[in-house]
């Protein structure tokens, strides 16, 4: 039985990478076959019969997941998340990947070693990858605001020069590395498209989700349309964000000994039932084969959960 039980594992558990390479494999004819839905004069010519049937489920599944999303109101900030991430994949397909990758956990560790490692598998799966992107996007966000004051250099250079703000962001988008160049390249490839450079960077601000470019494309705005000195704003704003990136970096080691801190105390709990269940898995089964033990382990994640976010608040300083 237990043999069977390993089999049946990693046949699910090939079958999910084998989804993975040929969903990755196919996004490429995909976009492709989406491109040419709005070029071609004949629609008749592109047919979802050209995708793999892998990747045709996969597509349905998420388009599903994606509508769902949207009734729930929670479509929009996922796509946003997903974006300030720069991960290529539609709010639908991350949850249902997110829902697979849950499944597969679970079944992989109640299969393999336990029943309460396959629930805290599944319990910690969904949990680890949501983290993973808000901290891709934290830090990529992160990233582009320490490019900004240089790429306002930039640009206040060459308005001096005699450039027009537009001019000078198309400039500055080659000699910007990732992430702000590839956003700024973007805004002026939608004012190639009939979008106003207002509308281009007010756009780019809202996706990105950066506080210090919201200021930056606001003050924009109100310069150009007062007739203000743009170039003097731009430098001013350059040497307000290095004075203050200065502050934070202060007070992100004033705040060290206290997210490390938490950082510990949030994860010796998970060790110590990992080496248990390793070691002993009947020790924790209480847990999970009683009523009891439910409500503990419930209340235990609740008042973590609420510790998490205590020390987060506290170690947490708006600059």
């Amino acid at each position: 039985m237990r043999t069977a039980g390993i089999v049946a594992a990693f046949i699910l558990l090939f079958g999910g990478l084998y989804l993975a390479v040929i969903s990755s494999r196919a996004s490429q004819r995909v976009t492709i076959t989406r491109l040419r839905r709005v070029l071609a004069t004949d629609e008749r010519n592109v047919s979802d019969d050209e995708r793999p049937p892998l990747a045709l489920l996969w597509s349905e599944l998420g388009r599903a997941a994606e509508g769902i999303g949207q009734r729930a109101g929670i479509g929009q900030r996922l796509d946003g998340l997903l974006s300030r991430a720069d991960l290529a994949i539609r709010p639908g397909e991350f949850v249902v990947g997110v829902i697979g990758a849950t499944l597969l956990a679970g079944v992989v560790g109640a299969l393999l070693v336990s029943l309460p490692l396959g629930l805290l598998a599944a319990i910690a799966t969904p949990l680890a990858l949501v983290l993973y992107v808000s901290r891709r996007a934290s830090s990529l966000v992160g990233r582009l605001e320490a490019q900004l004051p240089d790429a306002l250099d930039q640009l206040a250079s060459s308005m001096r020069s005699g450039y027009s703000l537009g001019q000078a962001i198309e400039a500055a988008v080659d000699l910007t590395p990732k992430p702000l160049g590839p956003e700024l390249g973007r805004a002026i490839s939608e004012t190639r498209v009939g979008r106003t450079l207002d509308e281009a960077l007010e756009s780019m601000a809202a996706r990105v989700g950066s506080t210090d470019l919201s200021w930056t494309v606001r003050a924009l705005q109100i310069q150009t349309r007062t007739g203000g000195a743009v170039a003097d704003i731009l430098e001013t704003l350059a040497e307000f964000m290095r004075e203050r990136e200065e502050v934070r970096r202060e007070i992100k080691v004033l705040t060290a000994d206290g997210r490390i801190s938490a950082v510990f105390l949030l994860g010796i709990p998970f060790v110590v039932a990992g080496m248990l269940i390793a070691i002993r898995p009947e020790y924790l089964s209480p847990l999970v084969t009683t009523s009891l033990g439910r409500i503990m382990v419930v209340g235990a994640l609740v008042l973590m959960a609420v510790g998490t976010v205590m020390i987060r608040n506290i170690v947490k300083v708006e600059v």
